[in-house]
């Protein structure tokens, strides 16, 4: 049949707003309402892959008076958006009914395919109800933000993946036969990390390769067949077909080729491929004693795959990095080490977390540690001399380092304030004492006259006439007190830093 022919999550679609799992926050009862009386505004859907986007504008096109149209924007170009407006418009004018235009995947239309969209949004030839992944406000127009709701659809957690999944057990004619255990569904929403599609298409796959858990003949009787009609003769014609059993491996064999023969007949013969969850009881199901197959962890194992839940050019990949600084910031070695590996795992480049580290080390560490930076060299040189997976490890040991260390902006802050003065105020002249005198006439001119060569001086610091051009006499950028407290990081320098006094620095 064709619905059989589509892939389980597409079977799967709900047909109804009570059976869209897991976001109830972002259709609340105002939106509920709007739908129920056919007065839907334009809608802007953001959210992870397989969180219901699609599915909740197929229940729209489900419940709606209008036309309902969609356009993928992957396939799109600018002449199908204004053919689909042109469209709407005929249709407003003939009939008098308005049309709902939904837009898959947003982000991928240029300026110019969304700008072709405003006017009809505008005028209210269309309701718009577009989707993406990506964050809106950076690649949807601010003029179709401005004229949408913004609906933000969280990742589904794991119980309504698991639900989801055991409904599609339950109402899936294909999966009829079809036993799985809690743990084992929650063993595959946990792998999809909180995408349906991906849930039920692993499902669907992993119950392809389970084995039959055991062997009887069909009951007829737990059939929803009609023997008074072609198919229901056809289907009884399969059941009431015995399973011969042989003996060891060439009768096993011989069973597994009946069943298999059998199930397709009995699928060819059904006609109605997936059954709403609202007819549960409707469902066609195989009779306890008969032949069913029985996933195994196992078939997860085979089914699943290693998913990249990370977009190195994605918001995704600037959210993680933005935790692995705050959580080194705040001391939190395990939350660090947890976002960097996540990234790792993910696909992220070494070399781009490793440059971080370095950054972090001497932004946010800097002389509260002086070791800090050596370690994230370290790890750094550690990607390039043996590689990854091996310099994993390298480079969680210096996470977990700049994680404990002591905390100092105090450099960053100085280095800061140096580069302002340089940029925003007048360029001052070098003091002629520090100037260099290489020749004759310079050093008659005054250059270098009256400089104390410190380490001759005792090593003394400062002098009178002081380093800084006059302009900026007084001037500090580095503030030495500008460190946490000893006793409240988690763990002291490997050597104590000693911050010279102002005192000190005059020699006094």
């Amino acid at each position: 049949a064709q619905l059989r022919a589509k892939p389980l999550a597409e079977r799967m679609r709900p047909r109804a707003l009570d059976e869209l799992l897991g976001q109830a926050e972002a259709i609340n009862q105002l939106l509920q309402r709007a739908i129920e009386t056919d007065e839907i505004p334009s809608l802007l859907l953001w959210g992870p892959p397989g969180c219901g986007k699609t599915s909740f504008a197929h229940v729209i096109s489900q419940l709606t008076r209008r036309t309902f149209r969609s356009i993928s924007a992957a396939k799109a170009n600018v002449e199908a958006v204004r053919a689909e407006l042109s469209r709407a418009e005929s249709t407003l004018k003939l009939t008098g009914t308005r049309s709902i235009l939904f837009v898959d995947e947003i982000h991928r239309f240029s300026k110019v395919q969304q700008d072709a969209l405003l006017m009809d949004v505008e005028r209210g030839i269309i309701t718009l109800i577009g989707a993406t992944t990506e964050n809106p406000s950076f690649s949807v127009n601010n003029a179709i933000i401005s004229r949408c709701r913004l609906l933000v659809f969280e990742k589904l957690q794991t119980d309504a993946l698991v639900a989801a999944l055991r409904r599609a057990l339950q109402t899936d004619v294909a999966l009829g036969d079809v036993d799985a255990d809690d743990e084992v569904l929650h063993a595959l929403a946990v792998a999809a990390d909180g995408d349906a599609r991906v849930a039920l298409n692993a499902l669907e796959l992993a119950a392809n390769g389970a084995a039959v858990s055991s062997s009887a003949v069909c009951d007829t009787a737990s059939l929803p067949c009609d023997a008074s009609t072609a198919n229901g003769a056809s289907a009884l014609a399969v059941c009431d077909t015995p399973l011969s059993l042989g003996q060891g491996e060439e009768g096993a064999s011989q069973l597994a080729t009946q069943q298999k023969q059998q199930q397709q007949d009995l699928a060819n013969a059904n006609q109605h491929d997936l059954l709403p969850s609202s007819d549960l009881n409707a469902a066609p199901r195989a009779d306890s004693k008969s032949a069913r197959r029985r996933i195994s962890m196992a078939d997860v194992a085979s089914a699943v795959q290693q998913r990249a839940l990370y977009d190195r050019d994605g918001e995704y990949h600037y959210d993680l990095i933005s935790a692995v600084h705050k959580s080194l910031r705040g001391g939190d070695a395990d939350a660090a080490l947890y976002y960097v590996t996540r990234m790792l795992t993910g696909g992220e480049e070494p070399r781009y977390v490793t440059r971080r580290l370095i950054r972090f080390a001497a932004e946010d560490v800097g002389l509260a540690d002086p070791q800090a930076l050596p370690q994230a060299l370290a790890a750094d040189q550690a990607v390039d001399a043996i590689g990854m997976p091996e310099a994993g490890v390298c480079i969680a040991q210096a996470v977990v380092y700049l994680a404990l260390a002591p905390k100092s902006c105090a450099v960053y802050r100085a280095y800061n304030d140096a580069m302002k003065a340089c940029r925003e105020e007048a360029h001052a002249g070098v003091p002629m004492h520090i100037r260099n005198a290489p020749t004759k006439m310079m050093k008659g001119l005054g250059y270098s006259k009256g400089y104390k060569y410190n380490p001759s001086a005792g090593y003394s610091r400062g002098c009178e006439e002081g380093y800084l051009p006059a302009e900026l006499s007084g001037r500090t950028f580095f503030d030495p007190h500008d460190v946490e407290p000893a006793d409240s990081h988690a763990r002291a320098p490997a050597v104590p830093l000693r911050w010279p006094q102002p005192a000190e620095s005059l020699g006094v």
